[in-house]
């Protein structure tokens, strides 16, 4: 069996992974840099705080369950 695809492609996989996982909206993933997760790597808690553009809140979330899936791409990204 090995290694599978993503369905939905290489590029949006990571996208789909913090959307599913924190019901963001679309314009709010969007607006997401690689910096912002390239930074939570030497934190302990990895904790993403995003400022909703609809409502204005700002929220924390919780991202360790899948944060090296999403850390492996923006490093991929970052590197030639």
């Amino acid at each position: 069996m090995g290694a599978e695809a993503p369905l939905f492609g290489a590029r949006l996989h990571p996208v789909c992974c913090i959307g599913c996982e924190t019901g963001l909206r679309v314009r709010d993933l969007l607006k997401l840099t690689t910096k912002q997760l390239l930074d939570l790597k030497g934190k302990q808690n990895k904790i993403l705080r995003v400022k909703e553009g609809k409502t204005q809140k700002i929220r924390d979330m919780y991202i360790a369950n899948y944060f090296e899936e999403v850390f492996e791409y923006a490093q991929s990204v970052l590197s030639p």
